[in-house]
Parts: C-alpha cells; sequence; structure tokens
C-alpha cells in the first residue's frame, strides 16, 4: 500500500496548497485511466484542526466513504466537545459605532496621530482599541550579494542624497554609500549608483527656487475642532509656502497626509504667512521624472473640511472603517478623465475596468 501525504491546506486561512508536480501528475493519471467506487476515493482531503468534530463523529454520520476522517487525541476530543456546547449567538467582536459610549466633552488629539490613522486606518484600530502591537521582523542576513537595488533601499539611499545634495557633487557619495556596503561590488555598483543620483537630479532642480529662499518659523498652534481639540506643528515652510520634498512618489497616502497639514496651517498659521504647500515628488516614468503639485490656501471651509476628517477619526478608533486611499484616489483619477460624470454606466465602466469584484 502506497500513502503520500502533504500539506494541502493553509494554516492561515484554510486555502488549498497546490501538491508537488509529481504527485499532481500521478493525480492526474488516476483521474484518466481509473474509475474509482464512490465509497472508496483515492484522495482525501482531511480538515483544517485536528479538533475538529468530524473526527470524532461515528463512520454513520461521516458519510458512505470508507476512509471517514477520524482520531484517538482525547484532548482534542474534549476541545471539539466543548465547541459543540458553546452556543451558537456568541458575544460581539466589534461594538457597532452608533452603540459605542460617548467619548469625553473634550480630548486632545495630536495632529500627527490623525495623520498617522489616515495613512493606515484598520493598523491604527487594532493598536488603539485592540491593544494589539505590530512588531516589525527582525531582518535576517542576506543569503546574497545585492545585484540592484529597488524598493525600500532605493528610497532610502535617493533620499539621503537628496538630504546631502548641496553640499558636494553627486560623484563625491559614491565611495560614502559603497564603504557602507549599500551598493553591489564592482561597476554594476557605480551603474545602480548613478542610476539613482540621475533620478534625485531633476528633483533637486525642480525644488532648488523653493529652498534657496529663507525658512520661516514653523507653524504651532492648538484647534478647537468641534468637541476635540486638535494640537500640531507644521514645518518646512518657505516664502512660498510649505514644502515637502521626496524621493518617493505623490501616493494617496502623502498626498492625504499633505492635505490635513495644509488645513491645519491654513487654521493655526498667523496673519501674513504663506498658505499653500508646494509637494514635490517623483514622476510615473522616466519622461516626466519630476511631479509636483500646488495646494492652494484654503480661505473658506477649512475648518469644516478639518472637523469631516476628525469625525471620520473618531469614528475610526471605535470600529474599522471603510476607508481606502489608494483605490478611492484611482477611482477620482479615473472619474476627473471622465469629466466628473458620476452616471451610474460610468461608475460601473470605472469599476470594470479596474477589475473589482462586487459582493
Amino acid at each position: 500500500k502506497l500513502i503520500i501525504t502533504y500539506t494541502g491546506m493553509d494554516s492561515r486561512d484554510n486555502t488549498q496548497i497546490p501538491c508537488a508536480g509529481v504527485v499532481s501528475e500521478l493525480c492526474e493519471m488516476l483521474d484518466q485511466g481509473f474509475i474509482f467506487p464512490e465509497s472508496h476515493p483515492y484522495y482525501v482531503f482531511h480538515r483544517l484542526h485536528p479538533f475538529d468534530r468530524q473526527y470524532f463523529l461515528s463512520s454513520d454520520k461521516c458519510g458512505r466513504s470508507a476512509y471517514p476522517p477520524f482520531s484517538y487525541s482525547q484532548v482534542n476530543c474534549q476541545i471539539a466537545c466543548s465547541l459543540l456546547s458553546r452556543p451558537e449567538a456568541g458575544t460581539v467582536f466589534i461594538t457597532p459605532y452608533s452603540q459605542a459610549e460617548p467619548s469625553a466633552e473634550t480630548k486632545e488629539v495630536n495632529l500627527e496621530e490623525i495623520i498617522l490613522f489616515f495613512r493606515h486606518p484598520i493598523k491604527m484600530w487594532a493598536t488603539q482599541k485592540l491593544n494589539l502591537e505590530m512588531p516589525l521582523q527582525p531582518e535576517g542576513m542576506p543569503d546574497r550579494e545585492p545585484f540592484s537595488i529597488s524598493g525600500l533601499d532605493q528610497y532610502l539611499m535617493g533620499s539621503r542624497l537628496m538630504e546631502m545634495a548641496g553640499s558636494k557633487k553627486k560623484e563625491d557619495f559614491f565611495d560614502y554609500f559603497s564603504a557602507a556596503g549599500q551598493l553591489p561590488y564592482g561597476e554594476k555598483g557605480r551603474l545602480e549608483y548613478e542610476r539613482i543620483a540621475d533620478a534625485v537630479q531633476p528633483l533637486i532642480e525642480q525644488a532648488q527656487p523653493v529652498l534657496s529662499e529663507k525658512g520661516l518659523n514653523q507653524v504651532a498652534g492648538s484647534l478647537e475642532i468641534g468637541s476635540v481639540i486638535v494640537s500640531g506643528t507644521v514645518p518646512d515652510i518657505r516664502q512660498q509656502g510649505r514644502l515637502i520634498f521626496t524621493f518617493g512618489r505623490l501616493t494617496a497616502s502623502r498626498l492625504i497626509s499633505a492635505w490635513i497639514s495644509h488645513l491645519f496651517m491654513n487654521l493655526a498659521a498667523p496673519a501674513g504667512y504663506p498658505k499653500q504647500s508646494i509637494l514635490i515628488g517623483r514622476g510615473p516614468s522616466a519622461l516626466k521624472p519630476v511631479k509636483r503639485i500646488h495646494l492652494q490656501p484654503v480661505e473658506k471651509n477649512a475648518r469644516k473640511n478639518l472637523a469631516d476628517l476628525v469625525r471620520v477619526y473618531q469614528a475610526g478608533l471605535k470600529e474599522p472603517v471603510h476607508l481606502f486611499c489608494e483605490t478611492a484616489w484611482q477611482f477620482v483619477q479615473a472619474l476627473a478623465k471622465a469629466d466628473n460624470d458620476l452616471s451610474r454606466e460610468t461608475v460601473q465602466k470605472i469599476i470594470n475596468q479596474a477589475g473589482v469584484r462586487q459582493a
């Protein structure tokens, strides 16, 4: 008798894991060349958990299969019996927002907390509401030498080059990164460095007129927004306005973070202060290496817009909110190309083009 076993179900979400190629070919050959009785299958799927009740039911309750699932574990049998004895209507895991306890009349919130919430709402809810900690996993030693620079390493190197820009020529920083072990060896390392340095240069040239201006004091203050006092600071203010200068792309999370700070600056800045924000980041392609966005001064509705965001922040600390910044930003961009047509046909067309499955 030949028995082949393998891990066929994911322990996290119970999805099926494909078997090895040799086992898969064997199954295909059995399917095509043999006919098995319904009561004698050659392929048996076991349950995800060892305390599944099917392992402890009698054979007549498990169907006509000649190989019903079974187990001799007394501990798992006790767990299965305990689960069966529980009432079906369990306790509510998340209290709905409408039933949540009202907060205090006045609460002070830091501006940075609101920004962090909108960058990752579910993470903030899990840490604040459920007291879950999400520590970063320590990185192990790389098992191979770097051959190219991409992802976070590319962003960190580009950001460091932007910080050191103006003090020396870009050629002078090659030895610094090479000695730090951040570049591949040999000529490949120089090519990778030149590629990142060439991507940084257009950003510096675009931001140079603003960087050369005299810096102003940061805007600091506290604003009473409804029942919440929002306190914070807005740095990097020049004579033209606030400068947000990054080697990364201007993603939705960066844009909404800049918008929240922009609203706070317009409300808390003293008279005569510049109230526009200038965002400079990497463009979508080599043909457009730089993307620049101006946020004009908000003379009207700045307090109302910030109050709306604060209400979303308060709701998001009580229950998960349906807020997906990047998805919403892509939808708004597609809607703008359609002349902001909100008809059902246009919206459905945009959803179909994005490949979104509706529930």
